[in-house]
């Protein structure tokens, strides 16, 4: 079977990430997988960035030519989500381009639904995928209990057909488990967000004053940044400044302020010892991060539960050893991986009190949380830390075999 992946326009989240794993499992199953994607032009968008390689890119206005060149049409995701695209049709209450080019083709599309979480402004482009003639109705989710209640007010008369494989396709590279490298570090590898938790591994770090932190992620445009709340919370959180916020790489914006809605590497030492709490800000590639820290962490909150996101696979992928919230395995089951007591946590910088430190909802038992990070950290053995990073990497060979998900998936269509 030839089998086109689609990409309509590249995001910062995981869902095109995906796209291009799921797409390695077509080699093992003896399908013809070709990742797609599309541009006014017909050249790569700058926007994919290094990631454009991954991606062979046509002219929108042949879009619907191009796919029927394929016995099956796989989205990235069941909406595109972006600004100039979903956001545009919103605006004018349109169709964006990609469901008039799903609509039209004569080849049948299958659907990737990442979870439940998709804003009630897309509900209009859902219903209309969902009720397209040529919709196979097999829908792939790794939170099919999220999903189909999502999904249900929209479908009409369609024959939903869920594959439920509740883990991530990951084409796992070989393992760099060399244990002579590492270090008794921690390092976080999501974008910078509320949700993403590293204003709790901020608030952390003033009781770990023997461990470096090493914070990871691109931090989005702001008034202020996420980054720049980041250096106001240490800032009060009583840290000394190593390293003041940088502009970040990616603009060469001049204003003098633009480091607060820009914002680049910063580093704090703790108050009372010479640990440091690094941000590097975003990487374009894997490749580009240290991964000599034994330890990677997530502290994402419980919004996003049920499967591991990308940034958990990556850190499995590299050879550290995955510390994770334990309503991030809701869906899943793995014995590999250490489980926080973590379900959410926020810490910000409140504009009334002359900018005191602010807490959200917090539902975690932070102590146990500190004495895993600890133990795990510097006090387990190299060699009970390497056991742990072997199991988890087996595990992801296994679980998040891409052939797992779009097996199931190709023959649900």
């Amino acid at each position: 079977m030839k089998i086109a992946i689609v990409e309509w326009y590249p995001r910062i989240c995981g869902t095109g990430d995906g796209a291009v794993h799921l797409s390695a499992g077509g080699e093992e199953l003896g399908h013809t997988v070709d990742r797609l994607a599309f541009s006014k032009s017909g050249k790569q968008l700058k926007a994919f960035g290094e990631k454009g390689n991954a991606w062979t890119t046509h002219k929108q206005r042949d879009a619907v030519a191009v796919l029927n060149g394929y016995d099956l049409v796989i989205p990235s995701d069941v909406v595109c989500q972006h600004p100039t695209v979903d956001g545009a049709a919103i605006k004018t209450g349109t169709m964006p381009y990609y469901v008039d080019v799903l609509q039209r083709i004569s080849a049948p599309f299958s659907l990737l639904c990442w979870g439940g979480y998709y804003h009630a402004k897309h509900n209009p482009f859902i219903k209309a995928l969902l009720r397209s003639s040529n919709f196979t109705g097999a829908v792939w989710s790794p939170r099919v209990p999220d999903a189909k209640p999502r999904f249900e007010p929209f479908i009409g008369g369609t024959q939903i057909k869920w594959v439920d494989v509740p883990y991530h396709p990951y084409a796992a590279p070989a393992p760099t488990l060399e244990s002579h490298r590492r270090t008794r570090e921690i390092l976080m590898n999501s974008r910078v967000t509320s949700q993403k938790g590293q204003d709790v591994a901020l608030q952390l770090f003033q009781d770990t004053p023997d461990i470096n932190w090493n914070i990871w992620g691109t931090s989005a445009y702001g008034k202020p940044s996420p980054a720049w709340v980041l250096w106001e919370l240490g800032l009060l959180l009583g840290y000394r400044q190593q390293l003041f916020p940088q502009l970040a790489d990616r603009t060469n914006n001049k204003h003098p302020e633009a480091h607060k809605f820009y914002t680049g590497r910063f580093t704090f030492g703790h108050h009372s010892s010479n640990a440091e709490w690094r941000f590097h800000d975003a990487y374009e590639s894997l490749d580009d991060i240290d991964w000599a820290p034994w330890i990677g962490i997530s502290l994402t909150n419980n919004l996003l539960h049920g499967s591991l996101e990308y940034a958990c696979l990556d850190v499995i992928a590299r050879g550290s050893v995955l510390l994770a919230p334990e309503h991030m395995v809701e869906f899943c089951q793995y014995d590999s991986i250490p489980l926080l007591p973590f379900q959410h946590a926020a810490y910000g910088v409140s504009k009334k009190d002359n900018g005191s430190i602010r807490e959200g909802k917090n539902d975690w038992d932070r102590q146990t949380c500190l004495e895993m990070i600890k133990y795990y950290t510097t006090g387990m053995e190299e060699w009970d830390l390497k056991k742990i990073a072997k199991a988890q990497f087996r595990d992801l060979l296994i679980k998040h075999s891409p052939a797992t998900v779009l097996g199931p998936l190709v023959e649900a269509s």
